[in-house]
């Protein structure tokens, strides 16, 4: 890939057929959707500044842009669960684990064993330092 794209993104939940409103409320830096008994987390990393578009109607949507290049690396995770708590994850944990997966495929194959380290280096998450 040559120059920079533009991306624009939307996390917009339905209505569960039509059972239930969202509703989007922010707490700790973090937007989070409502939808009956299912909460969804929208988090990321080098996606832009997320923001709500309504907080409370059929319409509610939580959206950013953002702009790429060769070698930039971007994620945007939906953390989701029903009627329990949410547990929300590191962006960069979430990048890590996405690289050993793709590692693990690239080996399976091309026949090769994988290694837990990345292209990138980084640690698997059970090695990773805690917080």
């Amino acid at each position: 890939m040559r120059g920079e794209v533009r991306f624009r993104w939307a996390v917009r939940p339905g209505t569960r057929l039509r059972t239930a409103a969202p509703w989007i409320k922010k707490h700790d830096g973090v937007h989070l959707l409502q939808v009956g008994s299912t909460m969804l987390a929208v988090i990321g990393s080098e996606v832009g500044r997320p923001r709500a578009d309504a907080t409370s109607s059929l319409l509610s949507a939580v959206r950013g842009t953002f702009t790429t290049a060769a070698d930039s690396t971007h994620i945007l995770a939906i953390i989701a669960n029903d009627d329990e708590p949410l547990h929300l994850a590191d962006p960069g944990l979430i990048g890590a684990s996405l690289d050993r997966s793709t590692a693990r495929s690239r080996a399976g194959a091309t026949g090769r064993r994988s290694s837990p380290t990345t292209d990138r280096g980084r640690m698997p998450c059970s090695a990773a330092p805690s917080p």
